[in-house]
């Protein structure tokens, strides 16, 4: 039980829950909840299979549907009852802070304990191609540690971040503060050799020398990692490209799924070399920073520190963003920890969108502009 504007009237397990509306809620008439929790019940329905529930939604069995694959939002509206216009859709802008999603490079073990080697892969990931072959060009590529939000990293570093930083200074790369730490740009091409070029001499540098076709150390190993992930049936086809480009250069990359109990186990025991991840990123990052990024969590089985960060640097500057009374020096704490995240090649960030893909049998009315920070349901309503 809450004090919320809906009460849970109903439960089946792993199907359907209905909340409806509490008649005398205490704050319907604050004027913050003025026009908003219209609907006197709410459904929610669960489908096992994403194929199988939009389908349902076709046919009428549900009113709202909230589009994530990119391939079905460029393909699957072609029914009838979109084309006359029964069913409506839209792509609704928003401001709110985006998941990280990436591939995380372990640095707990060879080859991704060197960031050498980790930048060189980071290279060969060719968004643009993608996006265009893939993804419909509906994605916007990741270049920020918090997406879609105040806290990217300024290019070059401001004073304020320099002098934050002033008591690491002699520890940090001569470019530091002003290297471009943006993912390069590619044209969609496929045709990378640029990069490959660039990726090769960082390899050559940490003492990878081509040997026929492949990479191998001064001992003959070749050079080598797999990516772990569970039952997806859409993963690999974001993974081969990938793999293709890495393949060209003499890198053996390949692609491992798990039942999700194995993979939850080697997850929280860090037995991966790569692992395509997401992690949550809200409005005012908080305590969850250290549980992602904090050397006291690198070694802790179940925390999301999925690269194994353990670095100073990062150390001070979490703690520092969770410190700090103003609001100016949290904003500047996040610029310089994603500064160093960036820096440091702890993954490979992949993509997001900045608007809701939703589709809705044509039953509703809406606000004329869109909610900042969120889909805004609670102020929608029914048409006459």
């Amino acid at each position: 039980m809450s004090s919320g504007p809906y009460r849970v009237a109903d439960v089946q397990g792993g199907k359907q829950v209905t909340f409806q509306r509490v008649a005398d809620y205490w704050a319907k008439d604050l004027p913050v909840n003025r026009g908003r929790y219209n609907f006197d019940q709410v459904v929610f329905e669960f489908y096992r299979d994403a194929d199988v529930g939009f389908e349902a939604f076709k046919s009428g069995a549900y009113d709202l549907h909230y589009t994530y694959s990119s391939k079905r939002w460029s393909t699957a509206f072609d029914f009838a009852a979109m084309k006359d216009g029964r069913v409506k859709r839209a792509e609704i802008p928003h401001s709110v802070p985006r998941p990280v999603q990436a591939f995380f490079f372990n640095t707990r073990r060879a080859p991704f304990d060197d960031p050498n080697v980790r930048e060189a892969a980071a290279l060969l990931f060719d968004f643009e191609w993608s996006n265009r072959n893939l993804f419909a060009d509906a994605y916007t590529r990741t270049v920020s540690w918090f997406p879609n939000s105040p806290y990217s990293a300024d290019i070059p570093a401001s004073a304020e971040e320099q002098a934050l930083l002033e008591d690491f200074r002699k520890t940090l790369p001569a470019d530091y503060f002003s290297a471009d730490i943006t993912p390069p740009v590619n044209d969609g091409s496929g045709q990378i050799r640029n990069r490959m070029r660039e990726a090769l001499a960082l390899l050559k540098e940490s003492g990878w020398q081509l040997q026929g076709n492949r990479l191998v150390n001064d001992a003959g190993k070749p050079l080598r990692f797999t990516v772990l992930n569970y039952h997806n049936p859409g993963i690999y086809r974001i993974l081969a490209p990938w793999f293709r480009n890495l393949k060209r250069l003499g890198i053996d990359a390949d692609y491992r799924e798990v039942d999700p109990s194995a993979y939850k186990e080697k997850l929280d025991n860090f037995q991966y070399d790569v692992v395509l991840f997401v992690l949550p990123m809200r409005d005012y990052p908080g305590p969850e920073l250290k549980d992602y990024f904090l050397s006291s969590s690198a070694d802790i089985s179940g925390s999301r520190n999925l690269a194994g960060i353990a670095d100073p640097v990062v150390d001070f500057l979490v703690k520092r963003a969770l410190a700090a009374d103003t609001e100016a020096d949290y904003t500047l704490a996040l610029k310089a920890l994603d500064r160093r995240l960036r820096y440091q090649h702890y993954g490979v960030l992949n993509y997001h969108i900045r608007h809701h893909r939703i589709a809705w049998w044509d039953k509703f009315a809406r606000p004329p502009e869109p909610i900042p920070y969120g889909l805004g349901l609670d102020t929608w309503w029914m048409k006459q």
